[in-house]
């Protein structure tokens, strides 16, 4: 019974609500009318509004560094057709914190002893100022070049130098500007001349670097494969390669295909540094080998992630041989002797 009360009420009220638009008071028309214009006009006016906004958007801070770095242009410069012509390539580059300015003096020596024609570019990461003018005489000739690092061109992270987000972005401004480039870190010294076989690989391939024991997956933070949209799991038997002594020709697929998304990464704290990273208190005794360690090595864990997905998880196609090094690291015992005399360090030559 209240079922067809209701019902009955409904009825009626929907009948006069009818009769009222039909025949009502014809002034009230207008006022439904203008409800209808004024939505659509609100509508079409927010539309144009968010066009607008899209239109005048600021690039995103990370594009506005990849151009500077010169990604994201018109025309990229491409090895070989853009290149330092009057300059032997690949040129050499290398970092100096202030942690590691002593060894400076034996690179240099090194360098200067088997690499007489080529090119050196120190990029100064904070030393102070003595040690700066120091350097400075000692690299003041027409095949090195000092220069000073620009940290406030790129994101504050950057200047953390344990996170080694300046590497690859360093690596970037001179391979773009050069064409070519040997990444060597400080802490190592020339032992021979002889980089033919090494160069005319990389400038067919694009990129040389010398794998490690360790897999890829032991030694990068789980959160870095998440950022890179992959699995942990592929790379379990992806042998790392190293970034501290690296050679790199600028060719088309480098350029796209491994800077951007490197360098990329090195701009982004969450990439390069994610939440829980350390680069201590490894566990390389877990079993399997390829678990997690515990540690995480920020630009070379990022350089790895991208090679790996390039290469489909094979690391054959850049690593050198051992034999083919003409490098060694420095053993701080045997290569440096105190000199109290004259309070410095004395590099003895290398053999």
């Amino acid at each position: 019974m209240k079922t067809k009360r209701f019902a009955l009420l409904l009825a009626c009220i929907l009948c006069i609500t009818v009769v009222f638009l039909l025949y009502g008071d014809p002034s009230v028309q207008p006022s439904i009318q203008s409800i209808v214009t004024e939505t659509h006009s609100r509508i079409s006016n927010w539309k144009g509004s968010q066009a607008s906004r899209e239109a005048t958007k600021e690039p995103d801070p990370e594009e506005k560094y990849l151009k500077h770095l010169g990604f994201g242009v018109d025309e990229p410069r491409l090895y070989p057709a853009s290149r330092w012509s009057n300059t032997t390539l690949p040129v050499f580059v290398t970092a100096l914190s202030p942690s590691e300015s002593h060894f400076i003096h034996g690179f240099l020596k090194s360098f200067q002893h088997f690499f007489l024609n080529s090119l050196l570019i120190i990029y100064d990461l904070g030393i102070n100022p003595s040690e700066y003018s120091l350097i400075n005489n000692i690299c003041n000739s027409s095949n090195c070049i000092l220069r000073t690092f620009d940290f406030d061109a790129y994101p504050s992270h950057v200047r953390n130098l344990q996170l080694y987000a300046y590497r690859p972005i360093i690596i970037q401004e001179v391979i773009n500007q050069a064409g070519a480039v040997i990444m060597m870190d400080v802490q190592y010294v020339f032992t021979s001349g002889e980089i033919h076989n090494i160069v005319s690989k990389a400038e067919k391939d694009g990129i040389v670097a010398w794998p490690i024991n360790q897999p890829t997956s032991a030694l990068t933070h789980p959160r870095m494969f998440d950022y890179f949209n992959t699995k942990q799991e592929k790379f379990f038997f992806h042998r790392m390669v190293q970034p501290n002594h690296i050679v790199l020709y600028n060719i088309d697929i480098i350029h796209f295909k491994i800077m951007f998304h490197w360098v990329k990464c090195a701009l982004a704290p969450n990439c390069i540094a994610p939440i829980g990273a350390q680069n201590s208190g490894c566990r390389f005794d877990k079993k399997p080998l390829y678990r997690y360690s515990g540690c995480h090595r920020y630009d070379m864990s990022a350089l790895n992630v991208v090679l790996g997905l390039m290469f489909d998880f094979s690391s054959s196609h850049y690593s050198a041989k051992e034999e083919d090094k003409f490098f060694r690291l420095v053993d701080v015992e045997k290569d440096f002797i105190a000199d109290p005399d004259k309070n410095s360090t004395i590099f003895p030559d290398s053999n």
